[in-house]
């Protein structure tokens, strides 16, 4: 969710603020973990000082923007409804600028994340000078589509595969617009590579290491199986938006974690973070209220994201 400037502005809100796995892909590969980040980043957590009325303004969000953003938490533990993004779904096929493949006919996927897909493997194919493109193998499903897939596989591989690798319904990322299960596809040769195949090895290594220019992070990895619930996916990229996808890769951390850190700030003690891109973000957290939660923000380029739990992510683009 973007605002303006001029959005929202409401004296008697302020007034009374200051007063109060998924499945698919390629599931026989061996759990990998994400490619070390040397790349240099600064993160710390400031202290501001008043800021008045006259440089902020006050948005009022409701139980469903709850549900709505880059940040939402979607696991074992946490249920999203697959319904309430629907219609920012199309298809691969339908939607698509470039040579980009889809793993089965129509595949849906969020409008928003396949542009994204685009412009990162656009980057890709510069990097390598190689006629690759992604193949997506999975990305938007309905509740009816992971039920399916639960039961197929747990037909086909027994409980403790699914209980592995598998999400009950409402429990997977897949129900949101913001998750991708990736391979490789070799126009030149129409060969498909699997990520962590040898043909795939330049590719995937690039994947790994630059993702988080783009907004994505490999969501699970061997080293936070505890943490996620899930074995590790080489496949599944999750887009998390900049500048978090970069403060989650410097820090090895799993996205729950990331979240749960997020609660120790607030918009006097935020998380800033600059990129080795020359950006420099700042990042706090509000606990949502029932019905409807005040948020105070400062004037100026920012985003909203609930995290589909308990509270609202403001990220703010510094000048």
């Amino acid at each position: 969710m973007r605002y303006t400037v001029s959005r929202f502005i409401s004296l008697l809100l302020t007034l009374l603020l200051l007063l109060s796995g998924c499945s698919g892909g390629e599931p026989s590969e061996p759990p990998v973990s994400a490619v070390p980040s040397d790349f240099p980043i600064e993160t710390s957590v400031i202290s501001l000082p008043d800021v008045s009325t006259e440089q902020t303004e006050t948005i009022v969000l409701t139980d469903e923007d709850l549900h709505k953003g880059d940040l939402l938490l979607v696991n074992r533990n946490v249920y999203y409804d697959a319904s309430l993004c629907a219609d920012e779904v199309t298809s691969v096929r339908e939607g698509r600028t470039t040579q980009i493949q889809e793993g089965t006919y129509q595949l849906p996927i969020g409008k928003a994340l396949l542009s994204r897909l685009e412009t990162m493997q656009a980057d890709l194919q510069s990097a390598t000078s190689a006629d690759i493109v992604f193949l997506v193998n999975d990305s938007y499903r309905t509740m009816d589509a992971q039920q399916a897939v639960y039961d197929d596989l747990l037909e086909q591989y027994g409980q403790a595969y699914v209980d592995q690798y598998v999400a009950p319904v409402g429990r997977s990322e897949h129900h949101t617009v913001l998750a991708a299960d990736l391979s490789f596809y070799d126009l030149s040769s129409g060969a498909i590579l699997a990520t962590t195949s040898d043909g795939a090895a330049p590719y995937y290594a690039w994947l790994l290491e630059n993702c988080r220019k783009y907004g994505f992070i490999l969501r699970y990895t061997t080293e936070k199986e505890a943490i996620t619930g899930y074995s590790a996916e080489s496949w599944h990229f999750r887009y998390v938006g900049v500048p978090h996808a970069d403060y989650i890769a410097a820090h090895s951390l799993a996205l729950e974690e990331y979240l749960e850190q997020l609660k120790s700030t607030s918009f006097e003690s935020r998380l800033t973070i600059q990129t080795d891109r020359g950006e420099r973000y700042s990042v706090y957290y509000v606990p949502a209220s029932s019905g409807e939660t005040a948020v105070r923000v400062p004037k100026g380029d920012y985003t909203v994201s609930g995290n589909n739990v308990d509270g609202f992510i403001v990220t703010v683009r510094e000048e």
